[in-house]
């Protein structure tokens, strides 16, 4: 199971990472808490894949790219069965910009719902199939400019 929380951060100053357990008994009782990620900036929305020979595959979005914790990028962690610790890889071509959306923004412009539409697959041959939500694109609909979202996907080997 994976989520994230801001355990680390308070409600002005977020510090969110995204953590992980796990059970071989049916929920009846848990590994210990660990992290997947505790980069700096915040990290959320994470989904969770279980690839070939048991490889935990771990998507989310990723703020650590961005100097002042405000663009997100998309961050793959691969848990190793040889060190125990996760590889991580960013596998956006270019960070999005949520505080602008053209749909999704209150009356005085900023962005109220970012939105949680992110997943992961990994398929037969390990390869995992991010996919995500994204706000580089800037759209002009009855002379309102603002960002909207098209979803992206990576393969990563």
């Amino acid at each position: 199971m994976v989520w994230s929380d801001n355990r680390h951060g308070t409600a002005s100053r977020t510090n969110t990472d995204v953590f992980f357990t796990t059970s071989s008994d049916r929920g009846a009782t848990w590994s210990s808490v660990a992290a997947v990620s505790s980069a700096k900036g915040d990290q959320f929305y994470p989904w969770a894949a279980v690839g070939p020979q048991g490889v935990l595959n771990v998507s989310y979005f990723d703020r650590q790219y961005a100097p002042d914790n405000s663009l997100y990028g998309i961050t793959l962690a691969r848990l190793s069965a040889v060190t125990g610790r996760f590889a991580t890889e960013e596998v956006d071509s270019g960070l999005s910009d949520p505080n602008h959306a053209r749909w999704f923004a209150n009356p005085s412009g900023q962005t109220a719902f970012l939105g949680d539409y992110n997943g992961l697959a990994v398929g037969a041959d390990g390869i995992a199939h991010p996919f995500w939500t994204d706000m580089r694109r800037v759209v002009t609909v009855q002379g309102i400019s603002g960002r909207t979202e098209d979803a992206f996907t990576a393969a990563v080997t």
